[in-house]
């Protein structure tokens, strides 16, 4: 839901990774056992998106507003 709400192109694509960055982690956390974004608190979560395609790899940071 992430990816198509940032409207990210995912055809082609062979791995998506969203991880949020070191400084986020009290706003949000990966959880492990089904890899979903959990979103701890109030502030500003900024997620690393790799997107593996057969011709390159493209890396995107976001910042997500969390009220």
């Amino acid at each position: 839901a992430l990816l198509t709400t940032l409207n990210v192109d995912r055809s082609d694509a062979t791995k998506v990774v969203v991880t949020p960055v070191a400084k986020s982690k009290q706003q949000c956390t990966l959880n492990s056992r089904n890899s979903r974004l959990l979103l701890n608190k109030a502030g500003n979560c900024r997620v690393k998106l790799t997107l593996t395609k057969p011709t390159a790899t493209v890396v995107a940071f976001y910042n997500l507003a969390i009220r």
